[in-house]
């Protein structure tokens, strides 16, 4: 369970995620990972979710004991959700979610929406984390370094309220930092610095958790999701 191991999550039942730049992939790894150990797992999500290109996960919308262990004794992972159009699912009814949480073994959350931006700022209701979570992860991509904020970050107008900022600021270090911190930083996250691909943005990621640290943060990391997944 290699980015179980990494992230430092490999106890934890309850994973919600959120952010951008790398949420579905982090909640599918985890998933398959969870899957081949031997554990019974779930997908899910409180806002919504495209359904797993993985042949070896089935939805079910909702919660049906018989069929959950049919989909586990087969060491598939249950996808648990309200279908929706385009082949994507709303969060299920409390019932299951509650029934899902009593039964599986491992369970992942997709938790916030980004429409494919690799920062946001979230609004005060997002994320949307269940009270039974055991850790949150929040992904950002470094794509975003050197670009203009309203080019690079979901809910930029807020983000330039709450900063003072411009809508045209290019995003650098001390911004990045600061957008992560105020948006989530209340859910005491494990962040990841997504997108990593060259030594430059490696060495800019780790100057954002240093910033990150003089703020609070406990846990970080730097990675390339694509490569370090690749590699696995």
């Amino acid at each position: 369970m290699r980015l179980h191991e990494f992230l430092g999550i490999v106890n934890k039942k309850v994973i919600s995620v959120c952010g951008c730049a790398g949420k579905t992939t982090t909640v599918n790894h985890l998933a398959e990972e969870s899957r081949r150990a031997g554990r019974k797992t779930c997908i899910m999500t409180t806002t919504h979710y495209g359904m797993p290109d993985n042949r070896r996960a089935e939805l079910c919308r909702s919660f049906e004991k018989t069929k959950a262990e049919r989909i586990w004794a087969e060491e598939n992972i249950l996808v648990l959700g309200r279908a929706q159009a385009h082949d994507g699912i709303l969060m299920p009814d409390a019932q299951s979610v509650e029934f899902v949480h009593d039964s599986a073994e491992a369970i992942y959350i997709e938790a916030d929406g980004s429409r494919g931006m690799p920062i946001k700022y979230p609004l005060p209701w997002e994320p949307v984390i269940l009270p039974e979570t055991d850790a949150v992860l929040c992904t950002v991509g470094l794509t975003a370094l050197d670009r203009p904020l309203e080019q690079v970050c979901h809910r930029f107008r807020a983000a330039c309220v709450k900063m003072c900022a411009d809508r045209d600021v290019p995003v650098d270090e001390r911004l990045m930092a600061e957008l992560i911190h105020m948006g989530y930083g209340r859910f005491d996250p494990i962040v990841i610095l997504n997108q990593a691909d060259n030594k430059a943005l490696k060495n800019r990621g780790q100057m954002i958790l240093s910033l990150l640290k003089s703020k609070g943060l406990r846990e970080g990391r730097v990675v390339s999701l694509r490569s370090f997944i690749e590699g696995s």
